[in-house]
């Protein structure tokens, strides 16, 4: 058996038991190679936590229970987790909880998990999307769990309860608001080309009545 097959199947082997135990895989730079973990794993989410940290506490458990729901469903998206300090330093993570997804072996960007939901329903996009519609639906959930992460604990120093209406109808009006930028965006691009497209026929006919002189 060569070098390279001999650490996936130990890499398979590894995975395949945490997973039949029910927990979350735990990634260390001494003992897992996250190199082949992820090279031989169509999608993974690699959440970094700290034992010290209140929001990796809360996170964890969430965290598992998409795991657990996700192998149910035989999903192709792996979750993985870490606290090694060195792994940490190799990605720049600064603040956790930080989750990292991995597509075809290649770290792509952070994504902020706070609620079940944000994980399980990101995870599982993978498995019941595609592109386009995978990439503007995971944005949408991007979106939403960054609002769950950071502005909705803006709102609450502010005082505002659960149920104010700002709390309550603000993540459903995340879609609609990118979707409007979008648009937005799209007839700018429309209207300078139009402009851009004027100026040069103007130009053309100036230089045409220079020549008639």
């Amino acid at each position: 058996m060569s070098g390279q097959a001999a650490q996936w199947l130990c890499a398979f082997i590894t995975t395949a038991f945490l997973q039949a135990d029910g927990a979350v895989l735990e990634v260390s730079a001494d003992t897992t190679n996250l190199d082949d973990l992820v090279a031989n794993s169509e999608v993974v989410l690699l959440s970094f936590y700290a034992d010290y940290c209140g929001w990796c506490r809360r996170l964890k458990p969430q965290f598992a229970k998409a795991e657990e729901k996700l192998r149910e469903l035989n999903s192709k998206v792996l979750l993985a987790q870490t606290k090694d300090k060195a792994l940490k330093k190799r990605f720049n993570v600064s603040m956790v909880p930080a989750v990292w997804l991995f597509v075809n072996g290649k770290p792509m960007y952070r994504h902020w998990a706070w609620e079940y939901d944000d994980v399980f329903d990101f995870a599982h996009s993978f498995d019941t999307m595609s592109q386009p519609a995978g990439f503007i639906f995971r944005s949408y959930i991007w979106l939403r769990s960054l609002y769950r992460f950071g502005i909705k604990a803006v709102f609450k120093s502010l005082k505002m309860e659960a149920d104010h209406p700002v709390q309550v109808y603000a993540p459903y009006m995340l879609l609609p608001m990118l979707l409007f930028l979008l648009i937005m965006l799209l007839v700018s691009v429309v209207l300078i080309y139009v402009q851009i497209i004027q100026i040069c026929r103007a130009r053309r006919r100036f230089m045409e009545l220079k020549k008639a002189a």
